[in-house]
């Protein structure tokens, strides 16, 4: 499973990853940027001492992952559980983006829900 953001209107997105996502793959915690694998020394945590290199895996089953956009700064960020696990520089703004994720499996489900009704519970 992959879960991250696609670019809408360009190629079908139908690969795991693709040229036209930010997408980060569920066990092995690699992430691809515009179908490049991120070299995780590139990829940084925040924990309260600053900035760390990231060694730790992927989610997992019963985790709740959820992906944050900043346009300004051209980032995508991941979270594991609420905490930082992820965050990826170099996301595309000229072109709109939306959620997306890949199931491998036909016995593997996500539910997608937005930041409204994150903010209701």
């Amino acid at each position: 499973m992959y879960i991250g953001v696609g670019y809408r209107g360009l190629t079908p997105l139908t690969d795991a990853y693709s040229k036209h996502s930010i997408m980060w793959r569920k066990h092995t915690g690699d992430v691809y940027l515009h179908a490049s694998r991120m070299d995780r020394s590139n990829i940084f945590s925040i924990s309260p001492s600053g900035p760390e290199p990231l060694h730790e895996e992927g989610y997992k089953d019963g985790d709740v992952v959820s992906v944050e956009v900043d346009f300004s700064n051209q980032r995508v960020s991941f979270y594991t559980n609420g905490r930082l696990s992820r965050r990826v520089n170099g996301m595309r703004t000229d072109v709109p983006v939306v959620p997306l994720v890949t199931i491998g499996a036909s016995d593997v489900t996500a539910t997608l829900v937005g930041r409204d009704a994150l903010d209701k519970e």
